[in-house]
């Protein structure tokens, strides 16, 4: 069994995903499940080119009308993996962790593997930066921009859990357990609001923090506005998931300056250089990164 993976789900990000698998394996992580929702570009053939050291799947899921292609591609995982991989992290691909003195994700659970069943990750949300446009740079570089911690949206969280300990999955922010109790990343019992299960009244970003690069640059989320969502069971719920003030009223209040750690970013440009080394991989992200 592996002790820690994760579940995505993605459409149209071809993007940002080598970077996103690059530091997700840095941090530990040694398995990755992806479910393809209709990608124009085939996420099979983005990944087959890489070299890696982990278990990557990518499961084609179609979307159905009247189900959520989120939820039910996580409660799909919950099925075949419950007893293949020990703990799981529910995140997308705009959304990293970072954990605090660069320790590994395996080490971080075995400190909390007696005291709760899932944690909460509560995220920062990042901005524009000032970006107008795409560039082919690392995500993590380009956006150095955030809200406040204490900023109320920061008080979301998203969830890595003992996948056996999953009953269901009904938010993409919280799962529903059989067994055990939610707690933060200091370990202490999470206090969640009684109107969102997925915000907590004692938020943590002391240990573990997860990076949401919800807005990108400004031509990065009209593409994302036009792909829509993924947890609304309706396509027209999908479709009109962001609204047209969504970026300006969001990125006028992400505004402190953020350090990122010059030291992992060079990390992770040497890792994803290795990863995709061969011509194939040259040919195929040299399009989304001016150092490949």
């Amino acid at each position: 069994m592996k002790k820690s993976g994760i579940c995505a789900i993605v459409k149209n990000e071809e993007k940002y995903i080598l970077e996103w698998i690059a530091h997700n394996i840095l941090i530990g992580f040694e398995s990755i499940v992806i479910y393809d929702n209709e990608s124009d570009i085939d996420v099979s053939n983005l990944i087959s080119t890489l070299s890696y050291n982990i278990q990557i799947e990518v499961i084609k899921w179609p979307s159905k009308e009247g189900i959520s292609p989120q939820l039910s591609a996580y409660n799909d995982y919950i099925s075949k993996f419950s007893n293949k991989i020990e703990y799981t992290a529910f995140i997308d691909l705009d959304e990293f962790i970072f954990i605090k003195d660069g320790i590994k994700i395996n080490d971080f659970l075995d400190k909390y593997s007696e005291i709760g069943a899932a944690i909460s990750m509560n995220q920062l949300c990042f901005g524009s930066s000032g970006h107008e446009d795409y560039i082919k740079d690392l995500v993590t570089r380009r956006f150095n921009h955030s809200s406040p911690l204490s900023f109320e949206e920061n008080n979301y969280f998203k969830t890595i859990a003992k996948t056996k300990n999953i009953e269901n999955i009904l938010d993409c922010h919280w799962v529903e357990l059989n067994e055990g109790n939610y707690i933060n990343s200091e370990g202490q019992p999470l206090l969640r609001e009684h109107s969102h299960k997925g915000k907590a009244n004692n938020p943590s970003h002391q240990n573990l923090i997860l990076h949401h690069y919800i807005l990108k640059s400004k031509e990065e989320f009209a593409m994302k506005r036009s792909r829509g969502g993924v947890i609304s069971p309706t396509l027209n719920g999908r479709l009109s998931k962001y609204d047209e003030n969504a970026f300006a009223s969001r990125d006028s209040a992400y505004q402190t300056k953020y350090k990122s750690s010059d030291e992992h970013i060079q990390k992770l440009v040497a890792f994803m250089k290795e990863i995709a080394k061969s011509e194939e991989s040259k040919s195929v992200y040299s399009k989304y990164y001016n150092f490949i």
